[in-house]
């Protein structure tokens, strides 16, 4: 069974970019993460992407947030997006694992 989404922890995703985000903008997009979380456990995934926009318009260095989010975009079968998050993950992240999974979901998912 597929997990639904990942849950965050307080560390920085791209180590060396704190100084560009202030501590509270960190703590916001998380706050704003884990809503979407909640929303995305209760399979309401619209809303949930509209929280993990928000969490990324705040912080956009997470890859879990654009993971997430490529989750919810391929649950509501938006497969394109789906597949342009889990890039922008990868691209944060070439070494997360759960990136590359996504990639190959929403993938999957176009054919």
């Amino acid at each position: 069974m597929e997990p639904t989404v990942e849950l965050l922890s307080n560390t920085v995703a791209v180590e060396g970019h704190e100084e560009e985000y202030s501590e509270t903008e960190i703590k916001e997009s998380r706050r704003m993460a884990a809503l979407a979380n909640r929303f995305a456990v209760k399979k309401d995934f619209k809303n949930a992407i509209e929280k993990f926009t928000e969490a990324i318009s705040i912080y956009p260095l997470d890859q879990r947030y654009y993971g997430n989010r490529s989750y919810c975009y391929e649950h509501l079968e938006e497969y394109e997006k789906a597949l342009d998050d889990a890039e922008a993950a990868l691209s944060l992240s070439t070494d997360w694992p759960k990136g590359y999974f996504r990639k190959g979901k929403a993938l999957l998912g176009l054919q």
